[in-house]
């Protein structure tokens, strides 16, 4: 029995008092050429552990065109079977993004066949806006029904006011009443912390090495389970008992973490400080080992600025988990619906969203401070405050 799965948005806007829809085509050699029939919608095959395929839908709608999914609610649009037995879950939301904009994640495969060439391709070549006629040209036949579904909800729906602007801008829909309170990552978004900066070092300055050592040996799974509580020095010996001939570099892992940690990212720092200062409470929930936080702490003052702290270490389970999120909101007493939560892994951010947590990819502090503004929080404009 075929069982494979996959969940995918159809994102559409109002354009002139009609509906538009956004459809992706598929990148790599085989599409090329074909156009009429050969167009999908962004989506993408659930993670081992994701039994949640809207969270799934969002996160490959993420990956696939570089833009979050506006927030709920979503239309449920049902399913289809593709041709080789796939079922494909899908949502309607309305939106808008530039496509010119839009940029997708990647594959990589030998060919020609047989060639011994190993090429890589976007997952998705492009994305444009159709409307109703010329998006029934265009996309797969199996997925047709989708836009016939997405079609009889609208018009069953309540009335709908076109998106702003001329298809140039990114559409967020406005800030929900309760939204009080903004939650913060650390690592690669208040605090430059990075293996690299040691081993780097370590290896003498040759990157690919370095970047072998860090792929297969202290990988980012293995660093994610000290996050979550593995005692470090248990950790370290397990790996170098397995790599002898790593050994030395491996403890370096645990003996000169502190080189790991570069400086703090001023940008997104004065957002938090402008945020502090308009009122807005501001907290942080971030995967960090305890061992290892209170060096941090007494290198990052600023940490004692905000109303709280969560970190893996304390709770005993990592993001992208729900549960840390559950122990965060229960801890402070807060509602899903009063945060903002800003996170750069992709998997985090779609976790916080299906939480029903009004979550943003961290790019750089510009994108993360207009975000913000345009869901109603007091900041200045990105062109008056310091970048990352």
């Amino acid at each position: 029995m075929n069982t494979r799965r996959s969940a995918g948005i159809l994102l559409y806007r109002y354009r002139e008092g009609r509906v538009e829809v956004l459809l992706a085509h598929p990148g790599g050699p085989f599409f090329g050429r074909g156009d009429a029939g050969n167009w999908s919608i962004p989506k993408g095959e659930p993670s081992p552990v994701e039994i949640d395929f809207e969270l799934t839908a969002r996160r490959e709608f993420e990956e696939e065109t570089g833009h979050r999914v506006p927030t709920e609610p979503l239309i449920d649009l049902g399913t289809v079977k593709q041709k080789g037995g796939k079922t494909v879950y899908a949502w309607g939301a309305e939106g808008d993004l530039d496509p010119a904009r839009a940029t997708s994640n990647t594959f990589s495969f030998e060919w020609p066949p047989s060639s011994g060439r190993i090429k890589t391709y976007p997952e998705i070549d492009r994305v444009e806006w159709f409307g109703r006629e010329e998006a029934r040209r265009r996309i797969k036949e199996a997925k047709a029904p989708l836009l016939d579904r997405l079609e009889a909800a609208l018009a069953n729906g309540p009335s709908h006011p076109s998106t702003p602007g001329d298809g140039g801008q990114e559409y967020h829909p406005a800030m929900p009443a309760r939204l009080r309170a903004v939650v913060f990552d650390l690592g690669g978004v208040l605090i430059d912390w990075n293996p690299r900066h040691l081993y780097r070092t370590l290896f003498g300055g040759d990157d690919a090495a370095m970047e072998r050592f860090l792929a297969d040996v202290c990988t980012q799974d293995w660093n994610a389970r000290i996050d979550a509580g593995r005692p470090f020095a248990e950790a370290v010996e397990e790996l170098a008992n397995r790599h002898p001939n790593r050994a030395p570099l491996i403890h370096a892992y645990r003996e000169r973490w502190g080189e790991m940690l570069g400086g703090v990212f001023e940008g997104t720092l004065s957002v938090v400080r402008e945020l502090r200062g308009a009122g807005v409470p501001v907290y942080a929930l971030s995967n960090w080992s305890a061992e290892t936080f209170a060096l941090t702490r007494s290198r990052f003052p600023f940490l004692d600025e905000l109303e709280g702290i969560v970190i893996s270490g304390d709770v005993g389970v990592g993001k992208p988990d729900p549960t840390i999120f559950r122990h965060f909101m229960a801890r402070f007493g807060l509602e899903a619906d009063e945060i903002a939560f800003v996170d750069d892994s992709p998997a985090n951010v779609a976790t916080a969203r299906g939480l029903g947590i009004e979550a943003i990819r961290f790019e750089d502090a510009a994108q993360v401070r207009r975000d913000l503004r345009q869901l109603g929080f007091p900041l200045r404009d990105s062109g008056d405050a310091p970048r990352n």
